[in-house]
């Protein structure tokens, strides 16, 4: 059964990677694919992208602190959604909790990085599998107790290096998430093969929903700047009233 691996930045492609190696370990009738680990050389990255897009059973979205609004998991996650039973795509949570997805990444289920929900989403990946090559539950237990120290470990190493990054890397400017949609949505235009014209209304329509977010982000600001001079000028005042109190009581 095929299972698409989304991620976008250096940890969660790290958490995509342990994940990639765990999920065939556990259960080897699984076939995570990975983008990095998964297209031979010479193959067209786009083109091989939007076939297993169309070709996967499963979808787990890693997602971290830094990749929450990234362009490419919002294009790859829109995918998954129009290809696939809404049901058979999770949001991995690393580091982060269910209330920091904002969606429409918060419309999929999600699952905790942690051992009960990690077992739970195994359980329900092998369930998805044919009757006859479905392991039993004791035998699924076993490797996953086998396999789980090896990717607990892989996988708080990438959630350190998250933590670590998050207090340098700066915030992406809103106009530079911008400016990357419309360049994928060119790069999609120019090999249609690679996506679907629904996964294309789905990018565009992003595009739209960043411009009036970032528009109302603008908004906000003027209004914050505006209450930030009538706070100052309120200082302002009350230091006027209090410098003539204390003037009043020194006489």
């Amino acid at each position: 059964m095929q299972v698409f691996l989304c991620w976008s930045g250096a940890a969660s492609h790290r958490i995509a990677q342990a994940l990639h190696g765990f999920l065939g370990d556990v259960i080897q009738d699984l076939k995570p694919f990975l983008s990095s680990e998964s297209i031979r050389k010479g193959q067209r990255w786009e083109s091989e992208i939007g076939k297993r897009l169309a070709d996967t059973n499963y979808g787990i979205v890693c997602l971290t602190k830094d990749n929450l609004t990234a362009p490419w998991i919002l294009f790859e996650a829109g995918a998954l959604s129009k290809n696939i039973a809404e049901s058979r795509v999770t949001a991995l949570l690393a580091g982060i909790q269910p209330t920091d997805v904002l969606d429409p990444l918060s419309q999929f289920q999600q699952t905790r990085a942690d051992r009960a929900d990690l077992f739970k989403l195994l359980k329900d990946l092998n369930e998805l599998l044919p009757p006859e090559r479905r392991l039993e539950v004791d035998r699924l237990t076993r490797a996953f107790d086998s396999f789980w120290p090896s990717f607990e470990t892989n996988f708080n190493e990438a959630i350190s290096f998250v933590e670590a990054k998050t207090g340098l890397a700066p915030m992406r400017d809103t106009q530079d998430m911008v400016s990357e949609l419309l360049e994928l949505v060119r790069e999609m235009k120019r090999d249609e093969t690679a996506v679907s014209e629904r996964a294309m209304a789905e990018a565009n329509m992003r595009v739209g929903q960043v411009m009036e977010e970032r528009h109302r982000f603008q908004v906000m600001l003027e209004h914050e700047r505006a209450r930030k001079a009538d706070l100052e000028q309120e200082i302002i005042e009350l230091r006027g009233q209090l410098k003539k109190l204390q003037n009043e009581n020194l006489r």
